[in-house]
This record gives structure tokens, C-alpha cells and sequence, in this order.
């Protein structure tokens, strides 16, 4: 009866230890969260953002597999009937969109954000300015471009997710390339009136404002919220999971912000012994989070090679030499640009 006893008691004795360390996965409780969704940049109308109406189809275009490195080399190898179904497809179903004020990404944190209909979207108007221009209509190719520089900086002065900073960043590049090539390709006749209406609308001041903190904020918003709702784990630590989510991310935040210094990769299961205490909470973790600093320093990287590519853009548009004889000043639109702006000034 002695033994029996003793085992009882051992029995007992363990269920404590374990009751109590299971406790402790439960006792504690998250600080506070220092964003709320308020800190997203927030959606204008349906009615006046042309995201409202994506996806379009263009699979036409996409069959055309135009190079986005080489538009005027691709338009050029284009049969006859592809470039027909360029005019019917790339032209006509992307203009409805960008032609809508206001072009602002409209997933919320944590939804997927497929990027595609979006390079497409811009892709098609990029290759659409290029054919305007290899058809001699200067003027729309330069307006089509200013407007939608426009909407790309819409885009990226809004932008919530990091896949969306990324994408803009890098249709920003697309859109320098365009100009470039159409720059070396007007001809005198049309210099005048192309260098006028070529508005550069977005800065290096507004790039320089540029970071990825939003996006890093608005996944922070959803991986709290979905911490939040786990339920079933016996090993997990919300409230301390949770409190290493946000002294990472604030890490990352303020390096995004150029007011801290690199933060240090960390994985918790490379530590000796951790999985002594929640194991669940740091496997999540680990397999959730990704390594903001390398998105923030490629995305920086960019936002600095567009703004020299306008920088020159705007330099030379000033700098080109002006045809000989009457400038040529066709009609535009009363709310469209009167000349190139300088870089650097809003």
C-alpha cells in the first residue's frame, strides 16, 4: 500500500508540474498593439480608384508576350493581326481602368495580393505608349506616359502591402525605360511638342518618402490577428508569441525608416533548448516571418535608381535643343499638363 501510495503521490506531484507549466503558457497578456488598421493608408471610392475594376482580361496581350526590356523591338516583330489584337486588347481594356482618377491598392492586410493583373495592367499602357509613338502620335504617347507616371505614384504614396511597394517599384523602372527609348526616337519635327507634354509628376523628394514600413506594418496586422484566433495549441504562449512579433517588427519598422540599424536575423529554434518553453509560439515564429531588412534595402535600391532615371529625364527634356521654326503646340485637354516639371518639386 506504501508503494501504491508513493506512485499516487508521484502521479499527483507531476500532474501539478504539468497543470503549472501549461499555466504558464496562459497566464500572461500581449502589450498593446502600437498600429491599428487607422494607420493603413485608407481607400478613396470605388467609384474613383480603377483598382475597383480589376482583373481585366488581357490574355490576348499576355499571348502577345511583348518583352517589357524591349516594347519597340516587340511591336516591330509583331504580325500584322497581332498588332490588330494589340489595338483591341493592351489599348482598349486597360484604358477604362487608368483612365479613373485614382489607382490605390485595395487589399486589406493579410489578404493575398496577386501582383499580376496589376504589372499587366501597367505593362499593356506602357506598350500602348510605345505603339502610339511608332504610329507618330507623339503627343497621346506623352500624355499616356505623364498620366500614368501619375497613377504609379498614386499607386506607391498608397501602396499597403510589401509585394504592392515592390511591384510599383519596379513598373517605376519599366516606365524610365519607356521614356528613354522614346526620347531617342522623336524626331525633330516632334521634339517640341513631346518635350511639353511630358510631365514628371513624381520626385525624388516623394520617392526619398518612400519605405516599407507600411507593408511591414500591415503583415504584422495580420500575423497578431491570426496568433490572436489560434486555438487547441498546448505549448503555445499567445501573449509572449505575440510580444516577440512586435519587438521584431518595430525593429524593422525603424530600419525601414532609416532610424535604426540593421536588425539581426533571428531564428528561436536555432537556440539550445527551445523547445522547453512554447514550442508552438516560436515554430510560428519562424515559419511567418520573413526577413523585412532584405525587402526594405531592394526596395530602397529602387526607389533611388527610378529617381536618377527622372532626374536625367527631366535634365534632358530641359536640355534638348529646340526644333528650328514656330514651336509645335497642339491643342490638349484642359487638365493636361503645360511642360515638364522639375524633379525635386511639387
Amino acid at each position: 500500500m506504501t508503494r501504491i501510495r508513493w506512485i499516487m503521490v508521484g502521479v499527483g506531484v507531476l500532474a501539478l508540474l504539468v497543470g503549472g507549466y501549461l499555466g504558464l503558457h496562459r497566464i500572461g497578456e500581449a502589450g498593446p498593439a502600437p498600429w491599428t488598421p487607422s494607420d493603413l493608408p485608407q481607400l478613396p471610392s470605388a467609384a474613383e480608384n480603377g483598382w475597383a475594376l480589376l482583373p481585366i482580361s488581357l490574355h490576348d496581350c499576355r499571348d502577345l508576350e511583348l518583352d517589357p526590356e524591349d516594347l519597340w523591338g516587340s511591336l516591330d516583330r509583331l504580325a500584322p493581326d497581332e498588332l490588330e489584337a494589340f489595338e483591341r486588347t493592351c489599348q482598349a481594356h486597360a484604358d477604362p481602368v487608368l483612365s479613373r482618377p485614382r489607382f490605390v491598392e485595395g487589399c486589406a492586410p493579410g489578404e493575398p495580393c496577386n501582383p499580376i493583373p496589376t504589372l499587366e495592367l501597367f505593362r499593356a499602357s506602357q506598350a500602348t505608349v510605345v505603339w502610339l509613338a511608332r504610329e507618330q502620335r507623339w503627343v497621346e504617347a506623352a500624355d499616356r506616359w505623364s498620366r500614368d507616371l501619375d497613377r504609379l505614384k498614386d499607386l506607391g504614396t498608397h501602396a499597403r502591402s510589401i509585394v504592392m511597394h515592390l511591384t510599383v517599384a519596379a513598373l517605376l523602372e519599366d516606365h524610365v525605360a519607356v521614356a528613354e527609348a522614346l526620347r531617342a526616337r522623336v524626331p525633330p519635327n516632334a521634339q517640341d511638342a513631346f518635350n511639353t507634354h511630358m510631365r514628371i509628376s513624381l520626385s525624388r523628394s516623394d520617392l526619398a518618402a518612400w519605405n516599407l514600413s507600411r507593408g511591414i506594418v500591415a503583415d504584422y496586422l495580420f500575423l497578431r490577428t491570426e496568433l490572436e484566433r489560434v486555438s487547441g495549441e498546448w505549448v503555445l504562449d499567445r501573449a509572449q508569441t505575440i510580444d516577440l512579433l512586435t519587438a521584431k517588427v518595430e525593429a524593422h519598422v525603424a530600419y525601414a525608416e532609416g532610424r535604426g540599424s540593421r536588425p539581426v536575423p533571428r531564428l528561436y529554434r536555432s537556440s539550445t533548448g527551445w523547445w522547453l518553453y512554447n514550442a508552438t509560439g516560436k515554430r510560428i515564429l519562424d515559419g511567418s516571418t520573413v526577413d523585412f531588412a532584405d525587402h526594405a534595402d531592394a526596395f530602397r535600391t529602387k526607389c533611388d535608381n527610378v529617381a536618377s532615371g527622372l532626374q536625367r529625364l527631366a535634365e534632358a527634356f530641359r536640355a534638348d535643343p529646340r526644333p528650328e521654326g514656330p514651336p509645335q503646340a497642339p491643342a490638349h485637354d484642359a487638365g493636361s499638363p503645360a511642360g515638364v516639371e522639375e524633379l525635386g518639386s511639387n
